[in-house]
């Protein structure tokens, strides 16, 4: 028999939480407005963040991690922040569009992804020509990560404790070079819930071409 909810119960429910306790590098919140000066067709477009994803991972025995950031009018898009070795920046943003999500496929989970063997990942057009080739830049292992989903889903403009969830995401990187100048980066991802794999690609954008407004 389900345990009956308190009067507290709900309340705690409503209650607004701060992102302060959160891995959150540029203080955002639900609504905040910020654009991008990167040359993409989103350059310095209002971008209002509905959904903060703070991923959690173990690498070399430290913990490690990512503020993942989604727009309400940009639902393929996402900003990905992540501590820097640079000298110069304290903060990695990687901007990210998906462009394809499919159920989970065995086959190529072991065959593809967790094969040592094939160093290479290629994706193909409409006419089943490869398009684009991207090589492994994780190991055939990838990473196991730990996901705290906060979203907006009454679009208030706050965040409240029902809006929190938790998940666990396995994902392997692969990367490109893009006219000898700059990488492009792939990421294939598996959500621990119903196995979906989604797949995003981009590039590491300044961090100076991002404002908070």
């Amino acid at each position: 028999m389900e345990k009956k909810r308190s009067l507290w119960d709900r309340v705690k429910e409503n209650m607004n939480v701060s992102m302060d306790s959160f891995y959150n590098p540029l203080n955002l919140k639900m609504g905040s407005l910020l654009t991008i000066d990167a040359g993409y067709e989103i350059s310095k477009k209002n971008l209002m963040v509905n959904k903060i994803e703070i991923v959690t991972l173990s690498l070399n025995d430290q913990i490690f991690e990512m503020c993942d950031v989604y727009f309400r009018d940009e639902p393929t898009l996402k900003l990905r922040l992540a501590p820097s070795e640079s000298q110069t920046d304290t903060v990695e943003a990687t901007l990210l569009k998906s462009f394809d999500r499919i159920a989970y496929d065995g086959d190529l989970v072991d065959n593809v992804l967790k094969n040592a063997e094939m160093d290479i990942f290629d994706i193909y057009g409409d006419d089943d020509k490869v398009k684009e080739s991207f090589y492994r830049f994780s190991d055939e292992d990838g990473y196991s990560a730990q996901v705290k989903v906060m979203a907006d889903k009454n679009d208030d403009l706050k965040l409240k404790r029902k809006e929190i969830q938790s998940r666990e995401m396995s994902f392997w990187v692969y990367v490109k070079e893009v006219d000898n100048t700059k990488d492009e980066y792939l990421f294939i991802e598996i959500d621990g819930d119903d196995g979906e794999i989604s797949l995003s690609k981009g590039e590491v954008v300044p961090v100076s071409s991002i404002t908070v407004l």
